[in-house]
């Protein structure tokens, strides 16, 4: 990043009263809306929730992930919100690519590898195509507003979330699937 980003300038605008936080599943989205000068910039890097070595650490987003680790979603299933008849479209998608272990059909049970009795790569793959990542991500965020308490300070804070999920759904299952109506439902 050659420029300042948006948070930069609302930093600098404000004479450095502004505290900027930001949290996505991607590394690039949280840096690019962190900016150069973020008080804290988080992103999910399998299994691991993570900064950079130029940002700031916050050790209550550590105590957060402790208190609330993500394995307590092995096991989950990922069902349809809506009756089935809401869904447009047939139920397996043209060109659609499940991640490893789940079908081209709901549900979609976060498990893992067949083999596996704890959280793996796979588990996190499935966790963060789903809804439930989302659900992470904004509890996460309300606790840093809580912890932080951004919004009561002198200057304009900045809080920026970017939900990977239903990227990663649409990658996976493609733009008329029933799990790009369902998560799309979901943030809605």
């Amino acid at each position: 990043m050659r420029v300042p980003a948006f948070s930069d300038e609302l930093r600098f605008q404000s004479g450095g009263a502004t505290r900027v936080v930001t949290f996505s599943l991607k590394a690039r989205a949280s840096i690019t809306m962190g900016g150069h000068k973020a008080d804290a910039v988080t992103w999910f890097d399998n299994g691991s929730w993570v900064t950079s070595s130029s940002y700031g650490s916050l050790s209550f987003i550590d105590d957060f992930v402790k208190a609330h680790p993500m394995k307590s979603d092995l096991g989950k299933s990922w069902e349809l919100s809506l009756p089935q008849s809401s869904y447009l479209y047939d139920q397996k998608a043209t060109g659609a690519v499940a991640p490893q272990g789940w079908k081209l059909t709901f549900p979609h049970v976060l498990k893992g590898k067949e083999d596996s009795s704890e959280p793996d790569e796979v588990f996190y793959e499935q966790w963060g195509t789903t809804p439930f990542a989302d659900t992470y991500l904004t509890r996460l965020a309300e606790n840093s507003v809580d912890q932080l308490g951004l919004g009561k300070s002198g200057g304009t804070d900045f809080l920026a979330v970017s939900y990977s999920s239903v990227d990663y759904v649409g990658h996976a299952f493609g733009p008329r699937s029933w799990e790009i109506q369902d998560i799309s439902r979901a943030a809605g």
